[in-house]
């Protein structure tokens, strides 16, 4: 995804990550506006732009989680680790919930 393609939306934006966004909003524009007598225009673009960080670090983390869960159960990777009693722990825990 390229920055451009980027649109923050608060109308569709989810309610945690609205919260989130305007406090980030609100506490970059206070900063900025006491610290360097910056415009309101430049305070927003600083903003998207750790938006639009943030949103290239989520993508980069479900690539990661994705990956990994491809590989297999969270046990057997534990015990190619030498973790066997994480391992073992793993399996109880979901033997314990009806999982396996």
């Amino acid at each position: 995804m390229a920055d451009a393609d980027v649109v923050i939306s608060l109308a569709t934006m989810p309610g945690v990550e609205k919260a989130a966004f305007m406090c980030g909003y609100e506490a970059g524009y206070l900063d900025r506006m006491a610290n360097e007598e910056r415009t309101y225009e430049q305070a927003l673009a600083d903003l998207a732009a750790h938006y639009v960080r943030m949103i290239h670090l989520n993508e980069e983390v479900e690539r990661t989680l994705a990956s990994t869960l491809a590989t297999g159960p969270f046990a057997d990777l534990a015990d190619l680790r030498g973790q066997h009693e994480r391992a073992e722990r793993q399996r109880q825990i979901l033997r314990d919930r009806g999982i396996v």
